[in-house]
């Protein structure tokens, strides 16, 4: 009986094996036609899903009573968790600042419960976005060289209750930004109050103003500001709720398209009713 064994490498079976099959002649056409639309393709669309990317909000940044607020502790309680290293935050040698969502993160790592101030016996009701910007309002062609002027042109303009003093209000926001800048990218800058007052508004209001020119603002991505929301607050508790819905639609990239081209009053209002967080 023959062994059956196995074939040879130079065998024809082993070549048959070993042989590439060509591709057929279209292949390399439908590759060179597609290469060359690739080529033709406007970087930007290629790149588009990039640049596209959720609003980062990741800068959203603390003064200690709003953090104490938050962790519902005083704020001197945070001072000295902040010296003794137990709690991260960025101090310019006078007072302390601290990023929300870092501080979000380290309360829930220890325990803590999270919250917006501590409990009351009768607690604010809670204002919808868009209530507040109408309260607010929209500005248009805010004129300023430089923040300090931007904040001036602000607190002449926005709405104020009688007997407010504006400026104490520009002082105020001033000290605020003189802690941390306010602007947390892509265009858009946040300011408020150093300390949230029921002297400038019984109910929380959303002032949002755009820019006759965009202004250099110590921003994290390095881009001007050409669109500011103030936010005024009687509480640190108001503040907050309002300060999580204005952090919630500048997450939504179309809001942001929005703010880049100073959409109507109209079309911003109603982006905000239909997008905003469900009123708890």
């Amino acid at each position: 009986m023959r062994a059956c064994l196995p074939p040879s490498v130079g065998s024809p079976a082993t070549a048959r094996s070993s042989r590439t099959r060509a591709p057929p002649w279209w292949a390399s056409s439908q590759a060179l036609r597609a290469s060359q639309a690739a080529s033709r393709t406007p970087r930007a669309r290629r790149i588009g899903a990039r640049i596209a990317g959720p609003f980062p909000f990741h800068a959203m940044v603390l003064t200690v009573p709003e953090a104490a607020a938050m962790l519902g502790v005083s704020p001197d309680t945070v001072r000295r968790w902040a010296r003794q290293g137990l709690l991260k935050g960025r101090s310019d040698g006078a007072e302390w600042s601290f990023d929300a969502h870092d501080l979000e993160r380290w309360a829930r790592a220890q325990g803590l419960s999270v919250r917006a101030s501590r409990p009351a016996a009768s607690p604010p009701r809670r204002q919808p976005l868009g209530e507040a910007l109408r309260r607010g309002g929209i500005l248009r062609g805010l004129r300023g060289a430089t923040p300090d002027d931007v904040l001036q042109s602000m607190a002449a303009a926005c709405p104020l209750p009688e007997g407010a003093r504006r400026e104490d209000l520009w002082e105020q926001l001033k000290q605020r930004e003189r802690l941390f800048s306010t602007a947390i990218g892509h265009g858009i800058a946040l300011p408020h109050p150093r300390t949230p007052s029921p002297a400038f508004g019984a109910e929380p209001a959303l002032v949002l103003g755009f820019l006759e020119q965009p202004v250099a603002w110590r921003s994290i991505d390095q881009q001007p500001v050409h669109a500011v929301f103030l936010i005024l607050s009687p509480t640190a508790q108001q503040h907050l709720q309002l300060l999580s819905r204005v952090a919630y639609m500048l997450r939504l990239p179309a809001f942001v398209e929005l703010m880049a081209r100073q959409a109507p009053d109209a079309e911003i209002l109603r982006t905000v009713a239909e997008r905003e967080p469900p009123q708890a």
